[in-house]
């Protein structure tokens, strides 16, 4: 919906705004306006590249992250392989152990009653 001050205006006819300042105060404005839009857009440039360069520095990082986390997968398999290998030698050395006991304390009996 139009205002009242935008009904009388006519095409081409500058508004208030426009009339009460000199060509040259536009002008000025105006090129204050545009180096005010290059500045912004500069540091939008600059803020541009320092997330680009954050960006790649990071998926470097996560690519390494990613190459220790497939390395610790693979030693983790192995390390389960030879826990497994542990635990049947334990079992195996420990029905060993205690044959060898029983053998021993067994001979040590039949010795004391041998001297005896």
């Amino acid at each position: 919906m139009q205002s009242a001050w935008q009904w009388g205006r006519q095409p081409g006819i500058p508004s208030f705004h426009q009339t009460c300042i000199s060509p040259a105060a536009a002008r000025a404005i105006r090129w204050l306006q545009v180096q005010h839009a290059e500045r912004t857009v500069r540091e939008i440039a600059t803020l541009n590249q320092m997330f680009s360069a954050a960006i790649t520095q990071q998926s470097e990082q996560i690519e390494q992250l990613y190459a220790e986390a497939v390395a610790a997968t693979t030693n983790i398999s192995r390390a389960n392989v030879q826990l497994g290998k542990a635990v049947r030698t334990n079992r195996s050395a420990r029905k060993y152990l205690l044959v060898f006991f029983l053998v021993a304390s067994l001979g040590m009996l039949f010795l004391d009653w041998w001297n005896s």
